[in-house]
Parts: C-alpha cells; sequence; structure tokens
C-alpha cells in the first residue's frame, strides 16, 4: 500500500503492507479489486512478476486439470488419465502464475454504482488438489450392515491452489478467454476493453486497470496461490442433489469444528466436481500447519461417526432422525436453515441451496457407520500376533495410560525388540524411546540407521517431558481430546 508523498523525513512516499492467508488473498486482492485501508480507498493496479529461468521469462506453468474430480497434473508427455479416478484429462490451463505480492494505487473517487458493481462481480475463484507421492490413504465408511456409505480419502501435506479464472460475471461476448492481461515488464494488469470493447461498459475493476493498446508486451495469465495442507476429500456411495450434498458439506464442516473444538479459519470446504454427482467434497485444515484432525476421519473408525452425531445436533436432529424444529432457546423454528445451524457471513452465497432437513438422512446413517481403510489386513480372530506385553506399573505402561486418558492414538505393539513402542502408520513407521532407569541406550549412529531404514525415531525423554512430546507429534500421537494442548 502506498503512503502519501512527504511521509517520509526525506519526501519520500512510505507504504505499507498488509497480509492475508494465501487463499483469501487470491481473491480479496485480485486485478483491479477495490479495498479500503485505515479510511482510504484502493485499486489493485499491479503485481510483483516472477521470473523464470531465462532473462525476462515470466514464470509460468500449464496443467491439466481433471473435470471429473477436481484434481490437477503438471503437464507432461503421456499425462493423459487423470492419476487420482483414471478419466481421461481433457482440459488445459495454460499460463498459470503464482502469486505473492500485489500493489495498489490510491482511488480517490469510487461512485455508488460502482461500488455495488464490485460486490457483484467478484472473482471466479477455483480450488484444485494434488496428494503428495504416497500421502493419499483411502478407508470405506459402511453402516451397521456393512453397505457402503461413503468413502474418506486423506492426504498429508497435499498441494492445494486456489486459481482465480476471472471475473465471475464475464458477458456473452468477452472472447478473452480464462485469467487476466498483464504487462509482463510493468507488472500491471491489463484491461484489454480499453482498447478492444468499443462501446461497452466498463466495470469499476477494468477502469481501474492500464490499457491494453499501451503495453509494449501482453501476457494472459491465471493467477493462483499455493499452499501445502492436509486435507480429506469425502465422497458419497450415491448419488445425491445439489442442495443436498452442498447442506452435508456443511453439515460435516460443522460437525468436524464442534467435535474437534476448532475455529471457524481452521477449517475450510470445497464443492468438488464429480461426474457421477456423489456429493465429492474437499476438507481443508487451513490453520498455520494444521490441526491434526482431518487424519482421524480416515484412521479412527468411530470419528467420522461422533462429527456425524455432532452435526445433528447442530441442525436441530436427535441421533434417530427426530426433528426439534429449533435450536435450545430459539423462540422461532428453524425451516431450511439458521445462523444457529448452518448459515454464516462465509457461506452466504450458498444460503438459498442449503437446506437441513437433506442433510439429516445421511448425517443418521453417518452416525451409525464405521470407517475403516479395507487394505490393511483384518485381525485375526483365532490367534492374536505374538507380542510382548510389559509388566505391570513400568515406566512404559504408564506412556500408554497417558496416551489412553488423553484420548492419543495407542501403540501398535510395546516393549519390542525395536523400541519400547512401535506406530504402524499408513506410509511410516514410528519408534517411541523413553527415559528411565534400565532403558535401553539409542545411540547416534543406531538412530541414523533406523532413520535411513525408514523409521521414524522420537525421543519422548523422562516422564515429565512426555506430555510435551505426545503434543509436538500430533500426527503420530492424535490430537487427543484437547487439540490445543490444554491440561489434561
Amino acid at each position: 500500500m502506498p503512503g502519501e508523498r512527504s511521509a517520509g523525513i526525506y519526501g519520500q512516499r512510505n507504504g505499507a503492507y498488509i497480509q492475508r492467508p494465501r487463499f483469501i488473498a487470491i481473491g480479496e486482492f485480485g486485478p483491479g479489486a477495490l479495498i479500503y485501508h485505515e479510511g482510504n480507498r484502493y485499486t489493485i493496479d499491479r503485481v510483483t512478476v516472477p521470473m523464470g529461468d531465462r532473462p525476462g521469462q515470466v514464470a509460468t506453468s500449464d496443467v491439466r486439470l481433471c473435470e471429473a474430480c477436481g484434481y490437477w497434473h503438471d503437464r507432461v508427455d503421456g499425462a493423459d488419465r487423470c492419476e487420482n479416478c483414471a478419466v481421461p484429462l481433457h482440459r488445459t490451463l495454460p499460463k498459470l502464475m503464482q502469486l505473492t505480492q500485489v500493489h495498489a494505487e490510491p482511488r480517490r473517487r469510487i461512485s455508488s454504482d460502482e461500488e455495488e458493481e464490485r460486490l457483484k462481480r467478484g472473482f471466479d475463484l477455483r480450488t484444485v488438489y494434488r496428494y503428495a507421492p504416497g500421502g493419499a490413504h483411502q478407508a470405506q465408511v459402511r453402516d451397521t450392515d456393512g453397505a457402503p456409505l461413503a468413502e474418506v480419502t486423506y492426504g498429508d501435506s497435499a498441494s492445494v491452489r486456489v486459481l482465480n479464472l476471472g471475473y465471475r460475471k464475464r458477458d456473452a461476448q468477452d472472447r478473452s478467454g480464462q485469467g487476466f492481461w498483464l504487462d509482463p515488464v510493468s507488472g500491471r494488469w491489463l484491461s484489454e476493453g480499453k482498447a478492444a470493447r468499443l462501446a461497452q461498459e466498463e466495470s469499476a475493476e477494468e477502469e481501474s486497470l492500464a490499457s491494453f493498446d499501451r503495453a509494449q508486451r501482453t501476457l494472459q495469465v491465471i493467477p493462483y496461490a499455493q499452499d501445502t495442507k492436509n486435507i480429506a476429500v469425502v465422497r458419497l456411495a450415491e448419488p445425491v442433489d445439489d442442495l443436498t450434498a452442498v447442506s452435508l458439506r456443511y453439515a460435516l464442516e460443522r460437525g468436524i469444528e464442534a467435535h474437534f473444538q476448532l475455529e471457524d479459519s481452521e477449517l475450510e470446504s470445497e464443492d468438488l466436481p464429480d461426474a457421477e454427482r456423489h456429493g465429492r467434497t474437499l476438507f481443508v485444515e487451513s490453520a498455520e500447519g494444521g490441526a491434526g484432525v482431518l487424519r482421524r476421519l480416515y484412521d479412527d473408525e468411530d470419528a467420522l461417526a461422533l462429527v456425524a452425531k455432532e452435526a445433528l445436533r447442530i441442525i436441530h436432529y436427535d441421533e434417530d432422525g427426530k426433528d426439534l424444529d429449533r435450536a435450545d432457546g430459539a423462540a422461532e423454528r428453524c425451516e431450511l436453515g439458521c445462523y444457529d445451524c448452518l448459515l454464516s457471513y462465509s457461506n452466504q452465497g450458498f444460503h438459498r441451496r442449503i437446506d437441513r432437513h437433506r442433510a439429516a438422512p445421511w448425517l443418521v446413517a453417518l452416525a451409525h457407520s464405521r470407517t475403516r481403510d479395507e487394505s490393511r489386513p483384518e485381525p485375526s480372530t483365532t490367534a492374536p500376533a505374538p507380542r510382548r506385553e510389559p509388566a505391570s506399573d513400568t515406566p512404559i505402561e504408564a506412556f500408554v495410560r497417558l496416551l489412553a486418558d488423553g484420548g492419543h492414538r495407542l501403540p501398535d505393539e510395546t516393549a519390542t525388540d525395536v523400541a519400547d513402542a512401535v506406530f504402524h502408520l499408513p506410509g511410516a513407521e514410528v519408534a517411541v524411546f523413553l527415559e528411565y532407569d534400565g532403558a535401553r541406550r539409542l545411540g547416534e549412529q543406531d538412530e541414523y540407521r533406523m532413520m535411513d531404514d525408514g523409521w521414524l525415531v522420537i525421543r519422548a525423554g523422562a516422564e515429565p517431558d512426555w506430555k510435551d512430546t505426545v503434543r509436538a507429534y500430533p500426527d503420530v500421537f492424535g490430537v487427543g481430546r484437547d487439540h490445543r494442548g490444554g491440561d489434561r
């Protein structure tokens, strides 16, 4: 944000930086966007252009997008089918440019018509995702009779992108394609309308952009923001209509937030395309570092059921599917949705598509479901695998009891020849070593050797340090009953 002239001691213009989360900034600070800061009005007119490998080259990339599931792929030879759902890839998005920093200029006058146009038009944002190599783990959700209800795919450290494809409402004569025009030399966003759309009225955003015909070079790009997040994709086993998919999406989002005690800003959800209309939904841990709760939907067979029960309570239903009409203490009946259940400021664009009654049957079924990764071997019912149990009152037993009391994941093996506690996690083997009298000594060379063999080695320390160690590794031990690390 530029400052006023003579603001500095030498008469220079001192500016200010405004920071926003990436996925919010891609829309809020889009080309030509009008923003307000400290009582002044500004418009986004320039961008810091990322440089490519060669001098003068803009760093852009082409991607192929799966229209059946929303998965994105780098454009390479031979990439003709989606890696996620095996559907042929037909759509290519050229010249994607990552946004890192934008610049604004003061806007002295904004008419009421321009303000109304700004609010109505907005940007067409599209969320796409890609799992890390070996980072996708799928579990099946079945009811009490074993019938499939849904599937949950959890992704550790997945790449999530939000693309700004252009203005949300393009007129029928707009042939400019997707994205925005850029002067790569100056970094200014360009308005093609100033040169080519004669006799057409321009929007407030376009009026603030530079003329297309004055630029020495032009480049049409699709700006995007990217981050690495933990994600979960939930897909229903049967086709549903749009109202049911949207309503269930927000009911599950509210249920996850309530059950795991998350703030609204710590979890986001997005509709994903689905060729068979099975209500594919993306959940993203938006908090920095992740809250570690989406793994529980895959890893804990009861987690999704508990979330569904919480969601039923939120939408004013009991676990048997009886409509309770309203929230506790509310004077008026909740019809399709209210601000005590599914409606909020952040989803106001979906208010007309939310109907709590359509989500209720699915939530009742999910509330009595079990989630399990069926690719894992079934536990033996005849001869359990031999396992060395710790003697009573040992430090290892005390560590296991601490995990159980805190609602954390319990080890798969204890007191083994490998470590004091061993966890067999999807894509990782974890060895935990405790410090106590008579404990085995793990030398530095032994630790390096285990790491080379693919082990994650955790030195939990002595008993006073165990709680801190457990909180430091939520992906291993789970978030427990209080993911914020309160006194248990």
